[in-house]
């Protein structure tokens, strides 16, 4: 979604280089702020899956650069990137070329500074703007789940796992934020290790959908994907990422500055 928000706002001056939607088939549940209940799961795998609905992680810290390969519309992309996140508190993702900063990009739960240092602009704000370009609303804690491949926070339903002969799959046919005005259906993919391997959302309003995947899990300190690809179809953005030097619980910086003679981005 970071990079939706460069390539969306940058796209013109950078050199050139319909997803099926699942079938749920579960009885549509009313707005809830309970908390999530795992249905019909076998013994071993309620443990893991609790885990994961839980959206905690052990670490407090996680940082990695990522090798990545982009299109929008009938453009491609390659370039880098460098993820930090303290946990619930802040992510800054820089985003370069051999070394040349494209842009940076500093969220915390309230507000998002994002310098696009090939337009000399820059967006301080809350998170409209963000929304308002991707074209389906966001949150600090929906990015954060995202790029560590866990639950999203204070959304509330029930989930239903579907009968498939290989991987495990769960629905949730209608889940809403505690308090925000944000509400999708979200299908769930897990392997037979328990690990995601599709997180698919379908906004409900406006209607959108947007895919993200996870590959490659090993786990040092701590299990973690090392691959990812993200397609949202409405925007006809898909890329993939490849993840390197990976670290927990090692802080860095997260430092963003606004140069005086940048102009500011209207929401």
């Amino acid at each position: 979604m970071l990079l939706a928000l460069f390539f969306t706002n940058c796209a013109r001056v950078l050199t050139e280089s319909s997803v099926n939607q699942p079938d749920y088939n579960v009885t549509e549940q009313k707005k809830t702020t309970d908390k999530t209940t795992i249905q019909d799961a076998a013994s071993a795998e309620v443990p893991v899956l609790e885990k994961f609905f839980t959206a905690n992680t052990p670490y407090r810290w996680v940082s990695y650069r990522a090798v990545m390969d982009f299109s929008l519309k009938n453009s491609r992309y390659s370039f880098q990137i460098f993820y930090v996140n303290r946990i619930d508190s802040i992510i800054y993702v820089n985003i370069h070329i051999s070394g040349i900063e494209l842009a940076r990009l500093v969220a915390t739960p309230q507000e998002v500074i994002f310098v696009n240092k090939m337009t000399k602009e820059f967006y301080k704000g809350d998170y409209k703007f963000l929304s308002t370009m991707l074209d389906f609303p966001v949150n600090f804690y929906m990015v954060q789940s995202l790029f560590n491949g866990i639950d999203f926070k204070n959304f509330g339903s029930n989930f239903v796992r579907l009968s498939q002969e290989t991987d495990l799959q769960w629905v949730a046919n209608r889940r809403c934020h505690v308090t925000d005005d944000i509400c999708f259906h979200q299908f769930l993919t897990f392997n037979n290790s328990l690990q995601l391997q599709k997180n698919h959302l379908e906004m409900e309003q406006p209607k959108r959908i947007f895919i993200m995947e996870y590959r490659n899990y090993t786990e040092s300190e701590f299990l973690f994907f090392n691959g990812f690809s993200v397609d949202i179809p409405h925007i006809s953005l898909k890329g993939t990422g490849e993840l390197r030097n990976l670290k927990f619980n090692t802080p860095t910086t997260t430092n963003i500055k606004i140069p005086d003679s940048f102009t500011p981005i209207k929401p």
